[in-house]
C-alpha cells in the first residue's frame, strides 16, 4: 500500500511539474504576443547607450533606462525608439530632446543594420559628423538639422545607397568651393531619388 501511495504521490508530482512548465510557457507566449515584439539585440542596445552616454544621456529631456539591465529599448517603450515585430530599432526620433556632444563613432555599429530613420534634430550636438554613419547601410531619412555640427560633411555618407532624405541645415558646416555637400553626396539628389536639405 505504501509503495502505492510512493507511486501515486511522484506521479501527481511530475503531471504537476509538467502543468506549472506549461502554464509559464503560455504566459511568457502571451507576454511577447502582447508586446507584439521581442527583445532587443545586445548589439543594437549597446549602440544606443554608447550614443546615450556620449550625448550627456541624464540631461535629455525624456531619458532612457540605460541602466537597469532589465529595461529593454522594444519592450520598455525607451522614448524615440520604434522597434519592428523581430525587435529590431527600426527608427530613432530625437528630435529637440536635449542632446549635447558629439555623435561618437563607436554609435552607428553594424547591430543598427535594421534602421530606416535617425532624427537627432534641434539638439545642441558638435563636432564633426564621423564617417561611420555610413554603416547604417538601410537608412532611409537622416535628419541632423539645426545643431552644431562642424567640419565637413563627409563623402561617406553617399555610400547610403537607400536614403530618401537628407536634412543638415542649420549646423557650423565648412562649405568648399561655397557648397556644404560634397559632390559625391549631391549625386544622391541629382538621380531623383533623395531629397538634400543643406540650407
Amino acid at each position: 500500500m505504501r509503495r502505492l501511495q510512493f507511486i501515486t504521490i511522484k506521479a501527481c508530482s511530475v503531471v504537476y511539474n509538467v502543468m506549472l512548465l506549461t502554464c509559464l510557457l503560455s504566459l511568457h507566449s502571451a507576454y511577447v504576443h502582447a508586446a507584439g515584439t521581442v527583445g532587443t539585440s545586445r548589439s543594437e542596445r549597446g549602440a544606443l547607450k554608447v550614443l546615450y552616454w556620449a550625448t550627456q544621456g541624464p540631461t535629455w529631456k525624456r531619458q532612457w533606462d540605460v541602466q537597469n539591465v532589465l529595461s529593454d529599448p522594444c519592450l520598455n517603450n525607451w522614448y524615440g525608439i520604434v522597434c519592428d515585430h523581430a525587435g529590431h530599432i527600426k527608427s530613432i526620433h530625437l528630435a529637440n530632446n536635449n542632446l549635447v556632444g558629439s555623435i561618437p563613432p563607436e554609435f552607428p555599429r553594424p547591430g543598427l543594420r535594421f534602421l530606416k530613420e535617425l532624427d537627432l534634430s534641434s539638439n545642441f550636438l558638435t563636432g564633426p559628423l564621423p564617417d561611420t554613419l555610413s554603416l547604417l547601410q538601410g537608412l532611409l531619412v537622416l535628419r541632423l538639422d539645426r545643431n552644431n555640427f562642424l567640419g565637413q560633411v563627409p563623402a561617406t555618407l553617399s555610400q547610403l545607397r537607400f536614403l530618401e532624405f537628407l536634412e543638415i541645415q542649420g549646423n557650423q558646416f565648412d562649405a568648399v568651393q561655397g557648397e556644404i555637400l560634397p559632390e559625391e553626396v549631391k549625386a544622391l539628389g541629382r538621380n531623383g531619388r533623395c531629397h538634400l536639405i543643406d540650407r
